[in-house]
């Protein structure tokens, strides 16, 4: 906070660009007034001229959408311009490479609403190697890979179903129930593959 408050002060903080690995070192983001206190001194720093890029953890555990949550208090992404979740994708079609997408979370002024970027990692290959492997991957390659891993990770919930169906279960409240249960997820999960899946006949 200091040395940012110093830039502002001293008129070096406009065109300076930092990246704080990881905020926590610099501020208790549990913690509201720790959060709220720290982002005022971002505020003046970026209304100074300089960009802050913060890096924080996300929760242990995902959401009921199997995304990363944000791990701390609002104050640091409310006071923040834009705000992305950085999350790996499983892509079990691609053993060579790393998926990583960036959902926003929030945004002031616009940003892209999601993008993802893959990298190679092959083994033995240096570190210049591996981040010139670094690309973005575009809209219908990604949606054809999200298409082929959901269809994959629906298969066991939907393994359970049938199991169930078979032994006589037949309404969608003890269906989904069994499926929560038995394949470790929330209850609205597995109501929402099941409803994916139920037609008509």
């Amino acid at each position: 906070e200091k040395l940012l408050l110093e830039a502002v002060k001293d008129g070096t903080a406009r065109g300076l660009f930092v990246v704080l690995d990881t905020l926590k070192k610099c501020a208790d983001l549990m913690s509201k007034q720790q959060s709220s206190e720290f982002a005022n001194v971002v505020r003046q720093f970026v209304s100074a001229g300089g960009t802050l890029l913060g890096l924080a953890h996300t929760n242990k555990r995902k959401g009921d959408n199997g995304r990363a949550i944000y791990a701390g208090t609002s104050d640091i992404l409310n006071d923040f311009d834009a705000g992305y979740i950085i999350d790996e994708m499983p892509t079990a079609e691609h053993p060579g490479e790393k998926f990583i997408e960036f959902t926003q979370e929030k945004a002031r002024g616009g940003g892209v609403q999601s993008v993802t970027y893959a990298y190679s990692v092959e083994d033995g290959i240096s570190y210049e190697r591996r981040l010139s492997s670094v690309r973005k991957v575009e809209p219908d390659e990604m949606d054809g890979i999200k298409r082929v891993e959901q269809e994959r990770s629906d298969a066991e919930i939907i393994g359970v179903v049938a199991t169930q169906i078979t032994n006589g279960v037949n309404t969608k409240m003890a269906l989904r129930n069994a499926a929560a249960e038995q394949a470790s997820i929330s209850r609205s999960a597995a109501m929402r593959v099941i409803d994916r899946y139920t037609g008509d006949d």
